[in-house]
């Protein structure tokens, strides 16, 4: 997801630091940039100049006081984990400087709880893009109770340059798009052990999912179990 973002910011022609504690992480989000970046050569997106002038404005480190010192903006992509997030923003808060935005891509976690250990709290917003992040086009934009209209006015203005469909979402458990499609996964996974699908109806339905919409067909292909987090150690589905 990290890397998703970090090459969509670069497109739009912004300086990019990518920050992660290990080498082999960032090594790894760099060769799925460049990964992308050929994919858009061969379509004839970018030429071979434009992408070296992308790829020249992206830069990676293994030190956070690197990454968020002297930045504008900060999108923070770690493990959806309250604790795991609040750890990286308290960490932050020993270089950012005053006026830096700080947007977390959460999905499910409170905006307002992790505002509460900013710096500066009217600078944080919650901003929850969609993996792939270069194909995606929707970006969920959560203001907490702290968050000032100044850094949501200034933070949609990046995603909309950045080519993003910005949708405007109260701050609650599993945003919109969560909500949705958690229930829909589930039903999925009920129909195919439990429910009228036997093995060539199941077929049949992803197909035809395929044929239709990207997400639609996503719980039928997906082998993954997911759920949305409240901030009270619940779960809602």
């Amino acid at each position: 997801m990290g890397s998703g973002i970090a090459q969509i910011s670069a497109n739009s022609g912004y300086e990019v630091i990518v920050e992660d504690i290990k080498d082999s992480a960032l090594h790894h989000a760099m060769q799925a940039i460049d990964k992308y970046l050929l994919k858009d050569i061969e379509k004839g997106k970018l030429t071979h100049s434009e992408c070296e002038e992308i790829k020249n404005r992206l830069h990676a480190t293994t030190r956070l006081k690197e990454a968020v010192e002297g930045a504008d903006l900060i999108i923070g992509a770690v493990p959806e984990k309250m604790e795991t997030k609040k750890e990286l923003i308290k960490q932050a808060n020993d270089f950012v400087s005053d006026g830096a935005i700080f947007a977390s891509n959460t999905s499910s976690l409170s905006i307002t709880a992790m505002a509460s250990v900013y710096r500066h709290p009217d600078r944080f917003i919650g901003l929850h893009f969609f993996q792939p992040v270069p194909l995606m086009k929707p970006v969920e934009l959560v203001k907490g109770l702290p968050t000032s209209e100044e850094t949501a006015l200034v933070v949609t203005e990046v995603a909309e340059r950045m080519g993003k469909t910005v949708i405007n979402v109260k701050e609650s458990p599993g945003l919109v798009w969560n909500r949705i499609f958690v229930p829909m996964m589930n039903e999925a996974i009920y129909t195919y052990i439990g429910g009228p699908s036997h093995g060539r109806g199941h077929r049949y339905a992803r197909e035809i999912g395929e044929c239709n919409s990207h997400w639609s067909s996503s719980p039928c292909r997906s082998n993954r179990f997911g759920y949305i987090v409240d901030d009270h150690g619940g779960t809602v589905s």
